[in-house]
This record gives C-alpha cells, structure tokens and sequence, in this order.
C-alpha cells in the first residue's frame, strides 16, 4: 500500500502559483495526514468560528477608523495562519500548459518565484498580516501561542510566542529549524510537532518541559543532598559537589567529553562505592587540567578551566546515594533548560542555605515578562528599523542592477548595429548603474553588520543574580535575535562565518552581582550551559572548547568596565585566554569568557 505521506506530497508538490485555488484544500489533507479535526464549516456569529477558514476580523487604525480582514485559517488558542503561494523556478521552455510550443508562453510565478527576493518579501508580508490579525482578534480569544506562514504545497514556517502577550513571534523552535518543507514530513516527530500545533500547543513550550524535569529530577537530587547533610557534611560544600557532578553529567551529554563518560564511570563501581571519591575526583582533576590521555578514559580530555573545577572532592557515598546518582545520570541533559539548573543544585539544599544563597527560581514566563519589555523589545524595534532600511536599499540595487542588465542588453544591439559609440556610451551608463547598485548593497550591509556589532557590545547587568535565571533568558533571547541579523548578512552578500569569528554574543557580555560566592557559581554555571546548548542546537556541532569559568564573592558596589576588545585577538587566543582567567575585572564574577 502506497505511503500516505509520500502521496501527499508527490500530490502537492507540483502545485504552484494558485493560492486561493489550491490553500483550503492543501491545508484540508494536511489535517487528515495529521490525523486532526478538519476545520469546522463557518458559522453568522463570529463568537462561535474558532476553527474555520476566512474567519473575519476586525482591524481599527490608530486615527479611529476600521476595515475589515480574514485569517485564512484560524484556531482560537492555537495559531494564526496565513497562506501564500509561490513557484519552483519556471524553466521558461515555451511549452503551453496543453503542452504546445509557443515562444510567447511564460509559466505563472504566483507570489514569487521561491528563493528570490521578491517572494522572501511575500512571506514576511504574510508574518506582518498575520500578526496584525493576532492583535484584532477578540480578547475573548486571547493571544494564540503559534504563528504559522504557509507557502502552498511547499512549506510552513511556525513561529512561538508562549507568554500569552502576542507581542513577538520568534521562529520556533529555534531560527535553523522552523521551516518544516514537504520533504521533512516525512519524518515522525515532524508530523508529531504539527500535530502538538494543531491539537495541544502549549506542551511544545521548552518552558513547561523544563518544569516537568525540575519537579523530577530536583526531587531525587534532594534526597541524594538530604542523605549527605544526614552524612554531616557542609551544604555548601554540597552544592559543590553537586554543581560538578551536574555539569559533568551535561558535558558527556553535549559532547564535551566522551559520550556516556561520567555514567560509565559510576557503572564501573558495580554498587561498590567505596572508590568514588578515588575514580571522580581523579576524573574532575583531569578535566580541571586537561590531559592528552586519560588514565581513565583513554582519550583526550579538554581543559575545562576556571573556578568549577579548583576544587575536585569527590564526597563518599553509600550504596544508596551512589544509586541516585547513577539514576540522574540516565537523564538527557542536553536537553534541560539552563535555567533549571540553579534549581536543581538549590532545591537539595536545606530551605535556609536555599535563602542564604538567594536562590529562588523564577519561572521562564515571568522572567520574560520583565526581560522582553525592558531589553529585547526595544533591540528589536530597532532590529527593524535596520532591516527595513537595509531591505529599502536592496531593492533599490535590484532595480538599478536590472537597469544595468537592460542597458548592456541595448549596448549589444547598438554594437551589432554599427553604432560603437552609441553602444559604449550607454555601456557606460550601465557600468555606472551596476556600481551604484553594489554601493547601496554595500550600505545594505554596513547597516546590518553595525547592528549585530552593537548587539555584541552590549553588557547586561543583574545587581541581584541569583542562580541567572534572568540572565540565561536574556542571553538565550538575544542570540535567537542574532540569528535573524546574521541570516540577512549572508542574504545580503555577507559571510556570517567571518562575521562570528570576530563578533559573536558571548557569556562575558552578562554580568551579574551577588554576594554569595556559591550562588555566584551557580549562576556561572547555568550561563555556559546555555550558550553550549545554543550553539550545538543550532550550529549541529559539538561545543568548541569547555569551560567553566571563575566567579568571586563581591561587595555590591557600582559596576566598572574596562578592559581590551577581545575582538582583537585571533580566534584561538580568545577561545584559550577568555575560557581561563577572566582578562579584566568587572564586580560580576560569573565571569567572562567567550567559546
């Protein structure tokens, strides 16, 4: 029996160019591909169209007057979509659609032709329109949680806002991977995303997964820290030993060490814990030093400098706690929320260590309530004054680099005709205009690459880190913004990889203050787990060279910042300088680093 989803879309990919005659029905068998309700036929009152097509809203301007518009298909607390249509290049070949020759014959492009500027221009048309609706609908219906631009039959970009303010749609789930084509449905957890969008969105937010694995995991770790207070031991001097046991666990996770490293290590001890503190501690010394070949391991092992690792006790346990930890240690901690992270080390200490340390977690949706108002919405009204200006000058270069083209077009019919000196001198005319059309590409790019420079200058200061909730978020935040910067660097000519060797944003650009020294740690902690998360999600790479870097107990006190651009420095001297010692001091101390 013929595969249903290779049918569909040996069905649908040949479509193009139609959307009004082709989106219903594409979006119908999409449903029951998805094996979800179909949308419901409309009805005359409004209240009762929470999952139909051409639902009918209402946009008022700002001088009080109104107008009406319709979503082409709409569920109320799931999504907006909105549709277009575009074509796979033509390949102009003058056969009619009844197969005839015809010189004359051009083949319809719809919205635009796909990969070409004009229909890019289309799709961010349909992401404005659509949150235009968002901002019309009734507030009955509150703000739905997916955005999703659909080209026809050949893709659908989904975008995620899961706060409940409908104020920005971020590509989900990150800028790499948010544009799900016909090809990629053929892949289950593809088809189960889709699904989730369509029949329980907010179980896709990273949120409320990090949540699950909090009350989880933080709950067996608190009986592993609560045996080792009945023990006798500092619960300081757990919070370390956890600290390094979590990391670890994340580094053989992401890639930092051999897949399985730490777990293996603690099956080795076969329920004998007698040689824990033995077999880890020389493990954490090995990676506080970095070795050409492990003793344990057989492989190299990096240098994971900073303050983590200074001190590599390994406290010895039962039977029973070498089992909780064993247990933890079969969690993917690749996939945690960094955030969690403070938690989870806080949430095993005694309530009023928890208090000591100022640890309290907040969580992710309240942190960006106070995070996108104050720093990310006003980086990205500015985000896009630059990208409209830059995408103004880009056209403008397009249209003069079709002037130059029609221009050498008639400077070879003058030439053929005899006309040398009419044929050089508009020859000329249309050098001038390809010049002129590279120098405003060349604005173009100067704007965008003086943005994500100002990006990467930022400092952002918590006066009461905590754990670095607030600051994981904005870190996290801010390089979902880079994203888009570099993604029109390259569009418009740019190389991005060059771009990132110089500038890139970085943990050294989130500072914090905090008078614990442990809950400092903690906050380093979570900082680099993010940023090492970030960069094998969305670069598909394994993290450049680990690091834990150095936190100290300060005063709070009025910030200073001073020091060397580390831009000047080659790569390599960054990546081993800014991973060990921090090269200036800031009363932050989480520290700063760069990977």
């Amino acid at each position: 029996m013929p595969d249903p989803v290779d049918l569909f879309i040996t069905r649908w990919e040949a479509s193009g160019a139609a959307e009004k005659a082709n989106y219903a029905l594409f979006l119908t068998e999409l449903c029951d591909l998805l094996d979800v309700p179909r949308p419901d036929p409309t009805s005359p009152d409004p209240a009762k169209n929470r999952y139909v097509f051409e639902r009918a809203v209402t946009r008022v301007a700002p001088d009080g007057t109104s107008s009406s518009g319709f979503i082409d298909l709409y569920k109320a607390g799931h999504f907006v979509l909105e549709t277009k249509q575009g074509a796979n290049d033509p390949m102009t070949t003058g056969l009619t659609e009844a197969g005839y020759t015809d010189p004359g014959y051009k083949a319809k492009t719809g919205h635009g032709k796909r990969g070409s500027a004009a229909f890019d221009r289309a799709l961010e048309r349909a992401y404005h329109q659509a949150r235009g609706y968002i901002t019309s609908l009734p507030s009955a219906d509150g703000r739905p949680p997916f955005l999703i631009v659909c080209d026809v039959g050949h893709s659908l970009d989904l975008y995620a806002e899961f706060t409940g303010t409908g104020v920005h749609y971020e590509r989900f789930p990150d800028p790499r991977s948010h544009r799900i084509t016909l090809a990629d449905l053929r892949r289950p957890e593809i088809r189960e995303r889709l699904r989730l969008v369509w029949t329980d969105p907010h179980s896709l937010d990273p949120s409320k997964k990090a949540a699950e694995v909090t009350r989880d995991i933080a709950d067996r770790l608190a009986r592993l820290a609560k045996s080792l207070e009945g023990d006798g031991h500092d619960p300081q001097t757990i919070a370390g030993f956890l600290q390094r046991c979590l990391f670890t666990m994340f580094a053989e996770d992401v890639g930092l060490l051999p897949d399985d490293a730490f777990h293996d290590q603690l099956l080795r001890l076969n329920g004998s814990p007698g040689g824990f503190p033995v077999l880890i501690g020389q493990l954490w010394k090995e990676m506080a030093t970095g070795v050409p070949m492990s003793s344990l391991l057989l492989r190299e092992i990096a240098h994971f400098n900073g303050g983590l690792f200074e001190d590599t006790t390994a406290l010895p346990l039962s039977k029973s706690q070498l089992a909780m930890l064993v247990d933890a240690s079969r969690t993917d901690w690749s996939q945690v929320e960094p955030s969690i992270f403070g938690t989870l080390v806080t949430r095993a200490l005694d309530p009023r260590e928890r208090h000591k340390l100022g640890a309290h977690y907040t969580p992710r949706s309240y942190v960006e309530r106070l995070v996108r108002p104050t720093i990310i919405d006003p980086l990205r009204e500015e985000w896009d004054a630059v990208r409209i200006a830059a995408a103004s000058l880009h056209r403008e270069a397009d249209q003069l680099d079709d002037e130059a083209d029609a221009g050498e077009e008639k400077a070879k019919v003058l030439l053929a005709a005899g006309k040398s000196d009419a044929a050089k001198k508009t020859g000329a005319a249309a050098n001038k205009l390809r010049a002129e059309a590279k120098k405003k590409d060349a604005e173009a790019l100067k704007l965008v690459t003086g943005f994500h420079r100002s990006l990467c200058q930022l400092r952002i200061l918590d006066p009461a880190c905590g754990t670095a909730n607030f600051l994981y978020v904005t870190l996290e935040l801010l390089k979902r913004l880079e994203a888009e910067v570099l993604e029109l660097l390259t569009a418009l000519g740019g190389d991005a990889t060059f771009e990132m060797e110089g500038h890139k944003i970085r943990p050294q650009q989130f500072l914090g203050i905090e008078i614990s020294n442990s809950a400092a740690k903690i906050a380093e902690l979570v900082l680099w787990i993010g940023y090492f998360q970030w960069q094998r999600k969305t670069r598909h790479e394994r993290p450049s060279p680990p690091a834990a870097g150095q936190t100290h107990r300060v005063p709070r006190r009025r910030p200073r910042l001073r020091g060397k651009d580390p831009a000047s420095r080659s790569r390599h001297q960054r990546d081993r300088a800014d991973l060990g010692r921090p090269h200036h001091q800031t009363p932050s101390r989480h520290r700063q680093g760069s990977a």
